[in-house]
């Protein structure tokens, strides 16, 4: 809007100077015979070809406006695409899979002249359903990278991801997971949850995670996400356990928790989780929970 009101007032000022040299020089030169009939014939044609000029030098901005119109009516088209295909790939997609396994998966963190500086490397290993397996490994041992790569947020460099036996697809890769992050952001409202929320459910969620009398949901959208990092976390919870995939991931989930929350993570949710056939993979550095695993991998240096 600013930007508009800016190219008017310019369009305005210029309009104005024009007039300010036309009207003298038609006006009231002649009348003190200080020009000539034919300099003022030859003036006042060239005060009107002006216009002519103006337009020549907007041809180019309609030439770019209409190829701006024409790329935005294509990436709608695309937009339009994508939808459909996403809605085919949700009614044939089941939520459910048997098997996600790496081999000699490779990632890579790049430097500005593109040389590798730190990633993961030949990383085989496998998921199942129904099982809690914890990440171990020191700060920048590639924990956080591995999820991602196991998500799908990073492609892998070298190696094979594979579902089911088969080479794994990015978007049925993606869609097997819920993911919660220390970097994670926190929507203000549910997405892609196919069947629609039940109010019942989340409100008892709410009060499970004991955020009732902070939050509440109206026509799927929370009414406030202005909450502490511990009650973002639990608040991003409640939406994973909405989504129902599959696969949990929690990268330090409970690292924010006060020690209520964080018995409640381990000692419960988890082993619901468990025992629902989901599979939980959980980054964590709280040694006293170690039992609830039923595997522990360990990164160091990027390898296993």
């Amino acid at each position: 809007m600013k930007s508009e009101y800016l190219l008017i007032e310019s369009n305005v000022f210029s309009t104005l100077i024009e007039f300010g040299i036309f009207i003298p020089i038609v006006f009231i030169l002649p009348v003190y015979n200080w020009i000539s009939h034919e300099e003022l014939i030859g003036c006042v044609s060239l005060i009107l070809f002006i216009p002519f000029g103006l337009i020549k030098d907007v041809i180019p901005n309609f030439v770019r406006s209409g190829a701006s119109t024409e790329r935005l009516f294509e990436f709608e088209k695309e937009l339009n695409q994508l939808k459909k295909e996403e809605n085919c790939y949700l009614t044939k997609t089941s939520q459910s899979y048997s098997e996600i396994k790496f081999d000699k998966v490779c990632f890579y963190h790049m430097d500005q002249k593109g040389v590798p500086i730190f990633g993961i490397k030949n990383l085989s290993c496998a998921f199942n359903p129904g099982e809690i397996v914890f990440m171990i490994g020191g700060n920048g041992s590639g924990k956080s990278t591995f999820l991602k790569v196991l998500t799908g947020l990073y492609l892998p460099f070298s190696g094979h991801i594979t579902i089911n036996g088969a080479p794994a697809q990015i978007d049925e890769q993606r869609n097997l997971f819920s993911a919660i992050f220390t970097d994670f952001h926190l929507f203000d409202r549910f997405y892609g949850i196919q069947n629609g929320i039940d109010p019942k459910k989340v409100n008892d969620l709410l009060k499970l995670m004991k955020l009732d009398h902070k939050v509440s949901v109206k026509n799927n959208q929370f009414s406030t996400i202005d909450l502490s990092t511990g009650q973002r976390k639990r608040l991003a919870m409640i939406i994973a356990i909405m989504e129902d995939k599959p696969i949990y991931v929690f990268d330090e989930w409970a690292a924010d928790q006060s020690p209520e929350f964080r018995d409640y993570f381990y000692y419960q949710l988890l082993p619901a989780l468990k025992q629902k056939g989901k599979t939980v993979i959980a980054v964590t550095h709280d040694q006293q929970y170690f039992d609830i695993a039923d595997r522990i991998l360990e990164l160091d240096y990027g390898c296993l």
